[in-house]
C-alpha cells in the first residue's frame, strides 16, 4: 500500500494551488475560455471548441496579428502565402489550457497545416477497375 507522509501531500498541494492560480491569472488575462468548453475539449468533444464564438474571435485576432501570412512559409521556406488556418503550437487535446493562449497559436496556408498534421492528410483513393472494359 502506497504511504503519503506529510511532504508529499504538501508537495501536491503546492502543485494544485501553483496550477490553480496560474489557471485564473491566464483566465483573467484572457489566455483561457470558460470551464466548459475545458470540460468539452478534456472528454474528446473538440469540435465544441472549434465552433464557439471565443475560437472564432481569437482565429481571427491571431490572423490579423500575422498579417494572413504564413509563418512557417515566411520564416522558413522564405514565401509569402495566405494564411487560412490558425495552428496549436501544443495540440489541443494535450494541453487544452493553452486553447486561446497567443503564444500556442500560429498561422498556417493549408500546406503547412497539412505537414503539422500528417496523420489527417486525405489520401487521394481511386477506385481500380478489376477488368479492362469499364462502360
Amino acid at each position: 500500500m502506497l504511504q503519503l507522509n506529510s511532504r508529499h501531500i504538501l508537495s501536491f498541494l503546492l502543485i494544485y494551488i501553483f496550477n490553480r492560480m496560474w489557471y485564473i491569472y491566464k483566465r483573467e488575462e484572457g489566455g483561457i475560455m470558460n470551464d466548459r468548453l475545458i470540460n468539452e475539449v478534456t472528454k474528446g468533444n473538440v469540435m465544441a471548441f472549434y465552433k464557439s464564438t471565443e475560437w472564432n474571435k481569437k482565429r481571427l485576432e491571431i490572423l490579423r496579428r500575422d498579417h494572413f501570412e504564413c509563418q512557417k512559409c515566411k520564416h522558413i521556406k522564405h514565401q509569402l502565402s495566405r494564411a487560412t488556418v490558425v495552428h496549436h503550437k501544443v495540440h489541443l487535446r494535450d494541453d487544452p489550457f493553452l486553447m486561446l493562449d497567443d503564444d500556442n497559436l500560429i498561422s498556417l496556408c493549408d500546406t503547412c497545416h497539412n505537414e503539422e498534421h500528417p496523420e489527417k492528410r486525405i489520401k487521394n483513393k481511386r477506385k481500380h477497375f478489376k477488368n479492362e472494359e469499364r462502360w
